[in-house]
């Protein structure tokens, strides 16, 4: 991993982002407070021109859909901007509620499940009225 870094190092300020860390889990299902997985590390490289409100206003523009009736969803502090954003264009930012602190207080709205046990369908289903 050393020569990965050293090799991404002398790109770092012109084009990319990274780092590195443990992947956090519960330690058992039902757990809020998530722990580090020692078996799984991630490596995240991330190109610094990337905008996730930026992909959201384009698919909506594609599809021809005003900003107001788009709503987004985020699970961590890299969707601050999207949500935020898409909230002040008169859209919804929603968080999951297995996100991030920070994701939470900006969002517009947190869904009642977590991600993995369906929260964006949970979400949109009462959204709806489905």
């Amino acid at each position: 991993m050393d020569a990965i870094i050293l090799t991404l190092g002398k790109y770092h300020k012109k084009s990319i982002t990274f780092d590195w860390g443990r992947k956090m889990k519960a330690e058992k299902e039902g757990d809020t407070v998530l722990v580090s997985d020692p078996t799984k590390l991630i490596f995240k490289i991330r190109n610094v021109h990337a905008d996730k409100f930026e992909a959201v206003k384009s698919v909506a523009s594609h599809y021809n859909i005003p900003l107001s009736r788009t709503i987004a969803f985020g699970n961590d502090v890299n969707d601050i901007k999207m949500l935020k954003t898409l909230d002040e264009k008169g859209g919804k930012g929603v968080a999951v509620s297995n996100s991030d602190i920070n994701l939470k207080i900006i969002a517009s709205a947190i869904t009642k499940l977590p991600s993995y046990k369906g929260g964006v369908a949970e979400y949109l289903t009462n959204y709806f009225n489905l």
